[in-house]
């Protein structure tokens, strides 16, 4: 794994992975593959053979990509319809822990869209944020300070990486950052689909005082391939009630802050 762990996977779970990737990616290499699941070329080129013949990826010379439809849509679009009324209960719990004057980071992700949504009507804070979605949303609001923190452009998710965003990270001194996530779970910690995401990721980590991790509750106990951090590292998780009550006890017996947000209070 890139995260210098290495874990076996099952043929159909590595599959799985593979075809994860390549929603939140344009191509990956079989080189790539290769590293981040510590098999041989050959096992690779089966699995990307398999995967095409599925019709969820295409292969190239010395890889993989996309499938791109008439109907494709970039991959936050889909996301953003998915677990709605989970996303918007744990953004309205989440605005609970903003207070006015706070500097905070919010990362992309279609459940941190759902929280700036819900943020815009707290006024004077100051929001950095590298996903031009986040940005979009926030600009309703002129009583918050918004800082779109510059990088080079990942064009299927409008967010902004690479050492120019780390280094901007890295001149603030943030109160807490609002952190999306691919999985999270109790042996392997936080992880996420994308690389370049991820050190981005970091960053903010290393800048905020304060981790707040947004999840809802499919993420838990889910396992991305590339880790992010450790669960010592975040502060708190603001997940949502379908969460399964033996992963709850288990988070909180190793001393991690859960908050619950109830999905019922949004249909009342």
């Amino acid at each position: 794994m890139l995260d210098g762990n290495k874990e076996t996977f099952s043929t159909p779970r590595r599959r799985q992975y593979i075809s994860e990737l390549l929603k939140e990616q344009k191509a990956l290499s079989v080189e790539e593959l290769r590293i981040m699941f510590n098999v041989s070329s050959m096992t690779i080129r089966r699995d990307l053979l398999k995967l095409e013949s599925e019709g969820r990826l295409h292969r190239t010379r010395g890889g993989a990509e996309q499938v791109r439809t008439k109907e494709y849509e970039p991959s936050y679009h889909v996301r953003i319809k998915e677990s709605q009324p989970e996303k918007e209960a744990i953004a309205k719990k989440a605005c609970e822990l903003v207070k006015e004057g706070d500097v905070i980071i919010v990362d992309v992700g279609s459940t941190l869209l759902s929280f700036v949504h819900a943020l815009s009507q707290i006024n004077h804070i100051t929001v950095l944020t590298n996903w031009i979605p986040n940005v979009l949303e926030l600009a309703k609001n002129p009583k918050i300070r918004t800082v779109l923190l510059g990088g080079t452009l990942r064009n299927a998710e409008l967010s902004l990486i690479g050492g120019m965003t780390r280094d901007l990270l890295g001149s603030f001194n943030a109160d807490k950052a609002f952190i999306g996530i691919g999985g999270l779970s109790t042996d392997r910690g936080i992880t996420d689909f994308n690389m370049d995401e991820v050190e981005v990721k970091k960053a903010m980590i290393e800048t905020a005082k304060e981790i707040i991790v947004l999840a809802d509750h499919t993420k838990i106990e889910r396992v991305a391939p590339i880790g992010v951090c450790t669960l010592g590292a975040v502060g708190k998780l603001v997940v949502d009630d379908g969460i399964d009550e033996k992963q709850l006890n288990l988070l909180r017996s190793q001393g991690m802050n859960v908050i619950i947000a109830e999905t019922q209070e949004q249909t009342h």
